[in-house]
């Protein structure tokens, strides 16, 4: 069986198409990646937040009624985020190879941190971006937040990035094992396939880094039409708000900013 034919089963997904997929588990490259996929989808929703959003169904405008910043100790991290241990989460599920050491992300674990304010720490940003005149604030807080908010999204990436690279050199190196199993034959064909196959794994890397750069450095943007009629409806809740309560101005801002986050990622 030729290394090309196993291959396009392998991608396929067509295990029962050669009994060395029931022997040699690493050769279901689809069926790990998608399991990557699925845990990489996980950690995303989990970690993928510096500060946690309340709960879906929770009354919103009971965000808006917080303490006012007039003292040094509103900025000052809860108690709650001062309590929590600082628990690793493992950004790796796989260990590469040495020979593609140069190539990988180094970290292999993050903390699972998360601050439970979210609010206090988006009224210190909205004040830290007020001007003199009324109403006005910084053009680039939404993406400063948003670059804030995404921290761990280059460590989650390139871990997964990592680990399906580590994948297929595993798949390549176990079936030409099968394929070749003359060592000096095999190790000549791998020598002379590790530059291209080593610039395509560096390839994998930088498309990840310029998708991470465009969505988290970037002028953040959205197609979701529902974008501004969502954003109009809460100014006009904004508005009203005030009938029956008095929130302060820093407040107001702060549930500007992370309404604008819940409707454009």
């Amino acid at each position: 069986m030729h290394f090309q034919e196993i291959a396009a089963l392998a991608l396929n997904g067509d295990y029962v198409g050669n009994d060395w997929f029931d022997q040699y588990p690493s050769l279901k490259y689809a069926n790990a990646v998608m399991t990557r996929n699925e845990l990489f989808n996980s950690m995303l929703e989990q970690y993928g937040q510096s500060y946690e959003f309340k709960a879906a169904g929770s009354d919103t405008t009971e965000e808006v009624a917080i303490p006012s910043p007039a003292s040094p100790e509103y900025f000052q991290e809860s108690a709650e985020d001062l309590e929590e241990p600082e628990e690793q989460l493992a950004l790796r599920t796989i260990k590469s190879h040495a020979e593609l050491e140069e190539v990988m992300f180094e970290k292999d674990t993050t903390s699972k941190r998360n601050g439970h304010d979210i609010m206090k720490w988006l009224t210190k940003v909205y004040i830290g971006s007020r001007g003199f005149e009324l109403g006005t604030f910084d053009s680039s807080l939404l993406a400063m937040t948003m670059k804030a908010q995404s921290f761990r999204w280059e460590e989650i990436a390139l871990a997964y990035i990592s680990d399906v690279v580590t994948m297929a050199h595993t798949f390549i190196i176990d079936l030409f094992r099968l394929v070749c199993p003359n060592l000096h034959v095999r190790e000549g064909l791998m020598s002379i396939l590790m530059e291209d196959l080593m610039a395509k794994y560096k390839t994998a890397f930088d498309s990840a880094r310029l998708l991470l750069r465009l969505e988290r450095m970037g002028t953040p943007i959205t197609l979701n039409h529902y974008f501004n009629d969502n954003l109009e409806k809460r100014y006009v809740a904004l508005q009203s708000f005030p009938l029956v309560a008095k929130p302060n101005i820093s407040s107001v801002g702060s549930v500007v900013c992370v309404q604008l986050w819940k409707r454009s990622l």
